[in-house]
């Protein structure tokens, strides 16, 4: 059996295993919570126990991290990341809608916990991240450690240039695709914007670190719910019955970290192949964490 074939192999095994094993072991901690209300449309911090909807959002990420751990040295870092979000596609499905969730109680209090809970949430994925990506992709197909990336440490210009691209590009994006409140569209909306955003990010800044990326995307899930509110003001709820709430409001914290780490390593590869591809001197020779 050829390389590519093992490894085409080994791919659809651990994204199985992401899908159909351990998602919805994430997905059942998340079903567990209900709204003040009894409804299944809550999140963490919108429950009628928020320490326990804390927990139950930590369990997910803490399943989706450790199987991305055990996926690196098996399919690379890019699948590991891709693979974690697969496992939060359950949380995000299993956790409540957006929308609903301003019909209940569109409250500024709501938006404000949804987005802290954004960028809380957003902040265990950037930790994910880093996890992923600390060390040398030793399976990378480059030839080189983590695809083509030396040790050295890129510099804060070069991370915020990687985070500030991310936001303005995958925000713009978001905003296009998500509509509406609906699961399958939040969700491409998240993955649309980390492919965009992380391709061109990585595209003008070659040595920014992968979690910058996902940084951005972090920011942008706890500045989305605030910036909605702040436009709608008093009229949230009417807001939404017009079709004029701000659109990335319609992503809930996990359609976030989901999308985010499947589109990430998406767009980063798209954009590395383009370097590789014209630059291959330079490509050899970057630094990226």
């Amino acid at each position: 059996m050829d390389n590519a074939t093992r490894s085409l192999i080994v791919n659809w095994i651990v994204a199985g295993i992401a899908l159909l094993g351990i998602g919805p072991i994430a997905g059942a901690a998340a079903a567990v919570m209900r709204s003040p209300e009894g409804s299944a449309d809550t999140t963490a911090l919108l429950s009628s126990a928020p320490v326990t909807g804390i927990v139950m959002a930590a369990i997910g990420l803490a399943l989706a991290g450790i199987w991305g751990l055990i996926v690196k040295p098996l399919a690379g870092a890019r699948m590991a990341l891709a693979c974690s979000g697969m496992v939060l596609l359950w949380s995000a499905r299993k956790f409540g809608r957006p929308d609903v969730m301003i019909r209940e109680a569109a409250e500024s209090g709501t938006m404000f916990k949804l987005a802290l809970e954004g960028a809380v949430v957003g902040l265990g994925v950037v930790v994910i991240a880093m996890l992923i990506t600390r060390k040398p992709d030793l399976t990378s197909k480059s030839g080189h450690p983590a695809g083509g990336r030396s040790h050295t440490k890129p510099d804060i210009k070069a991370i915020a240039l990687g985070t500030v691209v991310m936001i303005a590009v995958g925000g713009l994006v978001a905003m296009i695709v998500a509509r509406t409140g609906q699961y399958g569209q939040t969700v491409a909306a998240a993955i649309a914007a980390g492919v965009a955003g992380a391709a061109a990010a990585r595209t003008v800044s070659h040595v920014a670190p992968t979690w910058a990326f996902f940084a951005g995307g972090a920011i942008l899930a706890g500045v989305g719910p605030i910036i909605a509110n702040q436009l709608a003001g008093a009229g949230l709820r009417e807001a939404l019955y017009v079709g004029e709430l701000f659109p990335l409001a319609h992503l809930s914290p996990f359609d976030w970290a989901a999308g985010l780490l499947i589109g990430v390593p998406m767009g980063d590869a798209w954009a590395d192949s383009m370097v590789e591809r014209h630059e291959p001197h330079v490509a050899g020779s970057q630094a990226r964490a």
